[in-house]
């Protein structure tokens, strides 16, 4: 069966030790050292701003809160990835995600980003959201490569100096 988004159903292999897993507010201190961690070309293509440690309203959003969906990757219980997604509804109606998503330096090219963007989707679908936004900087080159191989029908449209991203989600496929 085709689809015109992304394969809710499908599964990326991860790296040895490597477990995703749901975000949680226990997760506050890991992950701001997670963000700190981070290069500053990262943090600014994950947070369009340049800090080095994240406001507490957002360390709260990035452990997950009603109506956010919080996803980390760990490693030997160290957090080396996270992406999240914040539902709403669009003009017309339907249920859409506005997504984030970081991975520590070290762990990019190696399959962490793939598997917690599937992870998000699959799981954002499941709830019925029917697409995926995000805003991304347009040197961000690994966003966008991920986007393009995960969802060939995204489309991506230039607004004040920066990509947005509408990356529609397939048919969940059965396991």
């Amino acid at each position: 069966m085709k689809t015109r988004g992304i394969r809710t159903g499908a599964a990326a292999s991860l790296p040895d030790g490597v477990r995703i897993r749901e975000a949680s507010p226990a997760d506050r201190d890991q992950l701001a050292e997670f963000i700190a961690a981070l290069s500053p070309q990262s943090r600014h293509n994950r947070f369009f701003i340049t800090m080095t440690r994240p406001a507490e309203p957002v360390l709260r959003m990035l452990c997950g809160t009603p109506g956010t969906d919080a996803i980390v990757a760990t490693s030997a219980d160290m957090i080396i990835g996270h992406v999240m997604v914040i539902d709403s509804l669009t003009p017309a109606g339907l249920r859409s995600g506005d997504a984030g998503i970081v991975v520590a330096d070290a762990w990019h090219s190696r399959g962490v980003g793939t598997a917690l963007a599937l992870t998000v989707a699959a799981r954002a679908a499941s709830r019925g959201v029917t697409a995926l936004t995000a805003d991304i900087r347009p040197a961000n080159e690994q966003a966008l490569s991920l986007i393009s191989r995960l969802s060939p029908h995204a489309r991506i449209t230039r607004q004040d100096g920066q990509l947005h991203a509408v990356i529609p989600l397939g048919t969940p496929i059965k396991a």
